[in-house]
């Protein structure tokens, strides 16, 4: 996934508008928003599915370029002009980053639909949110298999020593199913919430919308407060934020009627690693400050110092993908050394090599039997230079490891 992907007075259960919201909560019936590759000719849809989160320094940069074609425009630029063109440009290539960010989305998504449809694990609402998947190589399946099966490793490690009175931050959400998954399992959590970026949310939002399986899966009979980019239903919240704005984060927190002072646990898969290392440590650092306890789960890169992982960054940034927080990634002391810089009680962290042998060895056997791997030193390669990385504050997390299964 990706980069969005911050509190006052206690929240009430009012509708946005009320709580201060500048978008009015209103039952939308418009074209659906399509950020998916496709064939077909874009269409033109209705503004207040995108609305622009940036001002547009296209026309700035228009105007500029006809003012250079005349010498007489031209000497007449002030100083401030010009700190504003670059400024613009500097805007543009943000932009055109995020948006290559935001793009990961649907790799991942689509990695996990096929996966699940060839049988690594069940779930039965990834098909309502990824439509289309392409059968993927076994490498990637088996991966992603790994990575979704380290991620619910600690999720249960997490429920199982906080009870029922806790919540969930997802950072970079995406489609991830988690929350329904949860529920299907019978787990209590008091708050769920995801952010990620707004163009993110209102596919999710329409989406959600327009199915019975997933509004149903919220288990409320009240209200379901809906807006082109966001949703409040039951102890479910789906938010879009910029996770380097953390004035809006805290706002987006209180919007969702998140609780302090509860157990909590922030989720977050190939999102840090997108996000300036100065923007990740005020995350974490704000998140110390405001929590009073809480654990922190990490999945990304690491060892990204090799041969391999300097593969890795140029595919990545072929794509317009610059990883601008991979400081953190060149080994596991770097991965622990980001919470514990940030004043975090403690982390530790496993390649996923170490991660997959300690998944239940009569579920590694079964979907080892699923598709026959010719490249065994590839996946390992992958393994070696993919990572989860945990952090806690409050000694009620700090004995958690990575042992045997958990059913």
């Amino acid at each position: 996934m990706t980069p969005s992907r911050q509190r006052s007075s206690p929240p009430s259960s009012s509708s946005p508008a009320q709580t201060g919201s500048k978008r009015a909560t209103r039952t939308l019936s418009v074209t659906p928003p399509n950020r998916s590759r496709s064939n077909t000719p874009d269409r033109i849809e209705s503004p207040e599915w995108f609305p622009a989160a940036r001002p547009e320094p296209q026309l700035l940069l228009r105007d500029i370029g006809a003012a250079t074609a005349r010498p007489s425009l031209l000497a007449r630029l002030t100083r401030k002009s010009k700190k504003r063109t670059l400024a613009c440009l500097s805007l543009l290539d943000e932009m055109s980053s995020d948006e290559a960010v935001q793009s990961t989305n649907d790799d991942a998504s689509e990695c996990k639909r096929s996966a699940v449809r060839l049988g690594y694990w069940q779930d039965d609402y990834i098909q309502i949110l990824v439509r289309n998947s392409e059968k993927k190589p076994p490498e990637i399946n088996r991966g992603y298999f790994a990575r979704t099966e380290g991620v619910n490793l600690f999720i249960k490690k997490f429920l199982k020593v906080s009870g029922d009175k806790c919540q969930i931050i997802s950072f970079g959400a995406g489609f991830d199913t988690l929350y329904w998954r949860l529920r299907e399992a019978q787990f209590k959590i008091e708050n769920f919430t995801e952010i990620d970026f707004p163009s993110v949310t209102a596919r999710k939002c329409y989406t959600i919308k327009r199915s019975k399986v997933l509004l149903d899966g919220l288990g409320t009979d009240g209200e379901v407060r809906l807006s082109s980019t966001e949703l409040h239903g039951g102890n479910y919240h789906l938010v879009g934020a910029d996770l380097r704005n953390l004035n809006e984060v805290a706002t987006k927190l209180r919007e969702s009627e998140v609780n302090f002072n509860l157990p909590t646990l922030f989720l977050s898969e190939c999102v840090l690693v997108y996000i300036e290392s100065s923007s990740v440590s005020n995350l974490l650092s704000w998140i110390m400050s405001r929590f009073t306890s809480c654990m922190f789960i990490n999945y990304e890169q690491v060892n990204m110092c090799d041969r391999f992982g300097e593969i890795m960054l140029e595919n990545l940034r072929a794509r317009g993908c610059p990883l601008s927080g991979v400081d953190a990634c060149r080994s596991l002391d770097t991965q622990t050394n980001r919470f514990i810089s940030t004043n975090w009680d403690g982390a530790k962290a496993w390649t996923m090599v170490d991660i997959y042998n300690a998944i239940d060895p009569c579920e590694r056997h079964r979907i080892e039997k699923i598709e026959l791997l010719d490249e065994q030193e590839l996946l390992t390669q992958l393994f070696q230079h993919y990572c989860i990385c945990v952090a806690w504050k409050g000694h009620v997390f700090s004995s958690i490891a990575l042992s045997d299964y958990d059913d």
